[in-house]
């Protein structure tokens, strides 16, 4: 049976915000996934579009390059829901700098809306960025609440290493009963050792009989008449 130390309690806040963090991650999955399915859509459309390859080329390029991104972006926002869950304060401040720059690109997607002519994408496209948005918004706030800051501060203890600790095996026996202590006789000893005398040497302690006296003859006068 093995028990371990107990930890700081990570409050609802801290547990929250690294949700949110991994909800980013899967919306960023599915982006860097429908870019990728994207690829031969959008090489043929805009081969069309422009009468020659170079059009289509340059579009395959630019979903490679967002699926990358999306999948760099999935990867650090993993690695920092796991740090911010366990409560390091380097983690929350590069989740702080990670979300500024998150809202910044997210922005940008929304007003420029890139592949418009490839309407399932552009609906995918508007999802995932609101998602993020929203959901990076969201953790910077509840990582930055005086409660959170107060699990995230720099001289929190540090989480204890798992200690087992063995417990003894018990018997299904009970313990034995003591008696209470024997105050001996004073005259114990020499009685005791009598007895083991009188067992090793027979008839040695055997006290002398009691002499028999003869009896008493009652001599009764008569009174002589």
């Amino acid at each position: 049976m093995t028990r371990t130390q107990l930890s700081t309690p990570r409050p609802a806040v801290v547990f929250a915000a690294a949700f949110l963090l991994a909800g980013i991650v899967a919306a960023q999955i599915s982006s860097a996934a429908g870019s990728i399915y994207a690829i031969p859509y959008a090489s043929r459309f805009y081969s069309d579009q422009a009468g020659d390859e170079s059009g289509g080329q340059l579009a395959v390029v630019g979903l490679v390059l967002l699926a990358a991104l999306s999948l760099l972006t999935a990867v650090i926002y993993a690695v920092l829901a796991l740090l911010t869950a366990r409560g390091l304060n380097a983690a929350r401040v590069l989740t702080l700098v990670m979300i500024s720059l998150s809202v910044i690109l997210c922005m940008a997607t929304l007003i420029l809306t890139p592949y418009q002519s490839l309407d399932w994408y552009r609906r995918l496209s508007l999802i995932t960025t609101w998602v993020t948005f929203v959901f990076a918004i969201a953790s910077g706030l509840l990582v930055a609440l005086p409660r959170a800051q107060a699990y995230f501060r720099p001289d929190r203890r540090p989480l204890q290493p798992f200690t087992p600790l063995t417990r003894q095996p018990q018997s299904s026996y009970p313990p034995p009963l003591t008696a209470p202590p024997v105050v001996p006789h004073p005259g114990a000893a020499q009685t005791r050792q009598e007895v083991v005398s009188e067992v090793a040497e027979p008839g040695r302690h055997q006290t002398a009989p009691l002499p028999i006296h003869p009896p008493i003859a009652i001599v009764t006068k008569r009174n002589k008449s």
